[in-house]
């Protein structure tokens, strides 16, 4: 006979917990710019990759923060990472090509 199969999806944590006393805040300034979540950031040291910021994370116990990042591969959401906030930087933001205006001719 087989193993009875043993159902581990309640040991295993959730994405979405977060310590009780750890304080998490949805947006980081980084220089002159705030990200805000779903953002796409670039990572210092970490090269030819994007992450979407999700959120920043304290930890007043420890006196450490970071945040918390989904890296995307060729557009698409993979793996959850974390990094220290110093080593974000921040992609501009792309600009609207400029229209030209016509002139209409009166008569």
């Amino acid at each position: 006979m087989a193993k009875k199969k043993v159902n581990r999806s309640k040991f295993v944590p959730q994405h979405n917990q977060i310590n009780n006393h750890w304080v998490a805040t949805p947006s980081l300034e980084v220089g002159n710019r705030t990200v805000e979540p779903g953002e796409t950031i670039k990572i210092t040291q970490v090269w030819g990759t994007r992450f979407r910021f999700v959120r920043h994370v304290y930890n007043p116990k420890t006196e450490t923060e970071w945040i918390d990042c989904i890296e995307l591969h060729k557009g698409q959401p993979a793996q959850t990472r974390s990094f220290r906030p110093e080593r974000v930087k921040v992609l501009p933001k792309k600009r609207r090509a400029k229209r030209k205006k016509t002139e209409m001719k009166q008569s």
